[in-house]
């Protein structure tokens, strides 16, 4: 199985651990995908999905909720405004696609 965690992306939580936006799989299509949900919602209605991960991170910068994760932390959701994210890095790589 290939890695399901994002690594050129990562976020600081308020409890210091450093997590990656984590594909979910999606229960009623099977397919794997990152889950984002807009400004200010908690419904599933109200989001949207994508496999590519360079649109999930962008869209979290724009201010939609994404799932985060790592081997120890169950993947939870967050947004960049919301006060459990300290800070956000990335690699030079990701940089370079999300400025076109």
């Amino acid at each position: 199985m290939s890695d399901p965690y994002y690594r050129h992306f990562w976020i600081v939580s308020d409890k210091g651990k450093t997590l990656f936006p984590k594909l979910m799989r999606n229960k009623d299509t099977g397919v794997s995908r990152y889950q984002l949900l807009g400004k200010g919602s908690n419904k599933k209605e109200d989001g949207d999905e994508t496999v590519d991960p360079v649109a999930a991170v962008g869209r979290f910068l724009d201010g939609e909720s994404l799932r985060f994760g790592n081997e120890t932390e169950t993947a939870n959701r967050f947004d960049v405004a919301g006060g459990h994210v300290l800070q956000f890095g990335m690699t030079p790589e990701l940089w370079e696609k999300l400025k076109r």
